[in-house]
């Protein structure tokens, strides 16, 4: 939010929201993929109760 603020001036501020709300969802995708397919494995071979 600082940077675009500083790029932007005050026409950044409310791009600024938005802007790191993307970013964050974009990482947390990148962290969660390889974090669903480990347990989707793990998940598969877990014995199942009967």
């Amino acid at each position: 939010m600082f940077l675009i603020n500083a790029v932007a001036g005050a026409d950044g501020i409310p791009w600024a929201t938005p802007v790191a709300d993307s970013l964050a969802m974009g990482m947390a995708l990148v962290l969660f993929i390889p974090y669903r397919k480990q347990l989707k494995e793990t998940m598969d071979n877990f014995p199942e109760k009967e």
